[in-house]
């Protein structure tokens, strides 16, 4: 039996040598990416190289909404949230729908309809509000408790990313990689959603280590395994 999975690159907004060596390295191996963009902050250049790379290689990248400014307006220093218990109706509301606009705005036919919270927080009214925008796809870490969904649920369960008291994503190496990815392809047997931030890679070390695991990627499609992106599900 086949398998799908998908594979997100979070926190995307700075047009920077750790994103560009991330970005290239996944390209060159052909291997698709969802890239979860935070509206607010993306620089101008980083949206342009996003539409011509949309452009040229349609099958390699989605370009989706991550939120809209990342600020955590949790007052629980364990559990981070962007959208949650602290924010009301109208403010999630509107924070959802300008970072949308934005993003209609500066990918037009580029951007894939999908909603990623950051830090993965979010609570009913977050849902609430994406079934209400009719935003077709959201992605959190796990699926999401609430009836009558009209999104597609597709949780990102797998993290390559371990964390710091602060909640800054570190990086873990190629064989760890390996290990979890392998424990989280068993147990979830038809779609696995795979998160990483490209920002955790802080040094050569790191780089050569996601090579690595990128290589072992390569060779997913030997075992029937599909890596697909968000709008591949929307066509």
């Amino acid at each position: 039996m086949k398998k799908y999975l998908f594979i997100r690159d979070d926190d995307v907004y700075k047009y920077d040598e750790k994103f560009l060596n991330v970005f290239n390295l996944f390209k060159k191996h052909k291997i698709p990416v969802i890239y979860g963009v935070v509206p607010k902050l993306i620089e101008k250049k980083l949206a342009n190289f996003l539409n011509k790379e949309k452009k040229r290689n349609p099958h390699l990248l989605d370009i989706v909404q991550h939120g809209w400014s990342h600020k955590n307006y949790s007052k629980d220093t364990k559990n981070k949230y962007e959208f949650g218990p602290s924010r009301s109706y109208f403010q999630q509301k509107q924070d959802i729908k300008r970072g949308y606009l934005k993003m209609r705005r500066l990918f037009g036919k580029n951007f894939t309809p999908a909603f990623i919270p950051p830090y993965h927080g979010y609570n009913s009214t977050t849902l609430e509000i994406i079934n209400e925008l009719k935003i077709p796809i959201f992605s959190a870490d796990e699926i999401s408790k609430v009836k009558n969904k009209c999104f597609i649920d597709l949780p990102a369960r797998l993290s390559l990313n371990k964390y710091s008291k602060t909640g800054k994503p570190l990086f873990i190496d190629a064989i760890s990689m390996i290990k979890l990815f392998i424990v989280y392809l068993k147990r979830y047997k038809n779609l696995l959603g795979l998160i990483f931030h490209h920002s955790s890679i802080k040094s050569n070390k790191n780089f050569y280590e996601m090579k690595k695991f990128v290589s072992f990627m390569k060779n997913l499609k030997k075992e029937n395994i599909k890596i697909i992106l968000f709008s591949d599900l929307l066509k």
